[in-house]
């Protein structure tokens, strides 16, 4: 069984308002939390945040990814969105994952 913590998903209206804020320290607070908790995986999802969709979720890949050593489960009904942030991946820190 894999644990992949969802709580960095923009439908949440307090994570979409970090994404368009750029808050990386919340960000990056929200991602440790879920990894000290257990999860293997992050999911992100920036979809519902305003803006460029694919700068959305490059940004927020990278960001998470500074922050903790889990791969990621990228999250969206967009492909150009899913291709940028598999493009953004740190590839060292395992698999990611597509969830659309």
């Amino acid at each position: 069984m894999l644990i992949i913590g969802e709580k960095l998903n923009s439908a949440r209206k307090q994570v979409r308002e970090m994404i368009e804020n750029r808050d990386v320290k919340a960000i990056q607070d929200l991602a440790r939390n879920q990894v000290e908790g257990g999860a293997e995986m992050l999911d992100v999802n920036s979809s519902a945040a305003s803006g460029d969709k694919e700068e959305n979720m490059e940004w927020l890949v990278k960001t998470v990814q500074e922050a903790v050593d889990v791969p990621l489960c990228i999250d969206s009904p967009n492909a150009e969105e899913i291709e940028k942030g598999l493009e953004a991946h740190n590839w060292d820190k395992g698999k990611a994952l597509i969830n659309s």
